[in-house]
């Protein structure tokens, strides 16, 4: 009877903790998401008319009807889905497999590479709007042949590649400094145990050092996907303004700053947005179960340490 008590009273120290440790992440988003957003959530549903001759707004229930707005502007503008897409590829294709590389060479203290890690580093340090300054004046004053606004003209390509690439420099510092912050936590005993094994450097890196970091890399991945409708590409500090670039993130502020034109009207009040709230609500409810469905088989399915 005694052990029983006392196991209940373990069973319910443990639930407690539980509770208390969960209690501020779950507050966190009644708070600043559910709460925050309680008016966007409702706006998605409804649909707002001028009265006649008199102020106010009319509200009616939409239905769906913002929703199939939303469907349409993505199919009259497929470039909006697809430059984000590409940008998201080459971040998860490019980006994470570089850094990696990277990282893998700086945490093997190889020939410079201290110095590499303070270098690829410096983006995250200097402001990102000074290093556009920075790399536009480079563009116009160095190689005035390759001014980005007179490249929209005839060359989309070439300035989707320059603003992808630019992209991915400022944020490959990070994605270093994150990587070999993990790959430092890594037991010098089981890389001496590869070694002893016979591990030359590529074995190692992706039968020990890869397995190992594989949560961080995980996180990154996530990230990126969670990410995909709300990168605007640097497009607004570049100022560039050009519908063949334009990303899904870009186009809804674009609209949701726009003054007589797009989905917000000259006299733009809270009831303009609702079509920009139906799209706001349907990309969370496609990126909440994608980040968790891609968490769950990449921990699954992934390459484990243990």
């Amino acid at each position: 009877m005694a052990k029983t008590k006392i196991k209940n009273t373990r069973r319910n120290k443990r639930l407690l903790f539980y509770c208390i440790v969960l209690a501020l992440p779950i507050l966190q988003f009644l708070i600043f998401y559910l709460y925050v957003n309680i008016d966007s959530l409702v706006l998605a549903f409804q649909h707002y008319e001028i009265k006649d001759g008199a102020l106010g707004y009319n509200v009616t229930f939409a239905g769906f009807s913002n929703f199939i707005n939303v469907f349409n502007i993505l199919k009259s503008k497929p470039q909006l889905l697809e430059n984000s897409l590409i940008l998201a590829a080459c971040e998860l294709l490019i980006g994470i497999p570089l850094a990696l590389l990277f990282s893998y060479y700086i945490y093997k203290k190889r020939f410079m590479g201290g110095w590499f890690r303070v270098l690829l580093f410096l983006p995250q340090i200097i402001s990102g709007t000074v290093f556009v300054i920075i790399v536009k004046v480079l563009l116009g004053e160095a190689l005035p042949y390759y001014n980005l606004p007179n490249l929209l003209d005839n060359k989309v390509e070439v300035t989707r590649f320059t603003l992808i690439a630019f992209t991915l420099f400022l944020s490959f510092g990070t994605n270093v400094l994150l990587f070999t912050g993990a790959m430092s936590n890594i037991s010098p005993s089981l890389i001496e145990a590869s070694e002893l094994d016979g591990c030359n450097p590529i074995q190692e890196l992706f039968h020990v050092t890869i397995p190992c970091i594989f949560p961080t890399v995980v996180t990154f991945i996530i990230m990126i996907f969670s990410s995909i409708f709300v990168n605007q590409m640097y497009l607004f500090t570049f100022a560039l303004n050009n519908d063949r670039l334009s990303t899904i993130g870009f186009f809804l502020y674009q609209q949701s700053q726009a003054k007589g034109g797009g989905l917000v009207p000259q006299d733009a009040t809270v009831a303009s947005f609702s079509t920009l709230s139906a799209f706001s609500l349907l990309i969370t409810l496609i990126l909440f179960p994608l980040s968790l469905g891609i968490r769950k088989l990449l921990t699954k399915f992934g390459p484990s340490a243990r």
